[in-house]
């Protein structure tokens, strides 16, 4: 598995962050090499489940993300199924007149593609990965256009 954690701030309310994230489409937008992800299904949680697609090192990988926590403006966690398993688990917290988001992320990614990345260099790559996730939540969020329907 390839774990990583980070914190950010970010320079919006709490409920703008959360409906921002809340929306699967907008993981595509902010997350590098996932190319789309697609509402399928509103879940009694509140959560979603969506479909993903993942590209990586020119191979593509499809399945689903499940919101199996959904708790308003607070935590969304995420089982991830099918071509990459794995867990997203995203907090969001009053912080400095903004929103201290926690992304954490434990991936298993498969065969050859886990092998070619394998132990500390699969960390890193997570861990950078994550970044710069944060860092397009940011600039999204913080640009002209915080609004959660982008």
């Amino acid at each position: 598995m390839a774990e990583a954690s980070e914190t950010r701030l970010i320079a919006q309310p709490r409920e703008t962050v959360f409906a921002y994230l809340d929306q699967p489409r907008n993981h595509a937008a902010v997350t590098p090499s996932l190319e789309s992800a697609e509402t399928v299904e509103q879940l009694d949680n509140g959560g979603k489940r969506a479909r993903y697609v993942y590209g990586m090192a020119g191979i593509t990988r499809e399945g689903y993300l499940t919101e199996v926590t959904h708790i308003d403006d607070e935590r969304m966690v995420f089982k991830l199924s099918g071509g990459i398993t794995g867990e997203i688990d995203i907090s969001f917290a009053d912080a400095d007149g903004g929103t201290a988001v926690t992304y954490s992320a434990d991936y298993e990614l498969p065969g050859r593609v886990l092998a070619a990345v394998a132990g500390p260099i699969a960390r890193r790559f997570n861990s950078r990965q994550l970044g710069k996730t944060l860092d397009n939540l940011e600039t999204q969020l913080e640009g002209d256009r915080p609004d959660p329907d982008l």
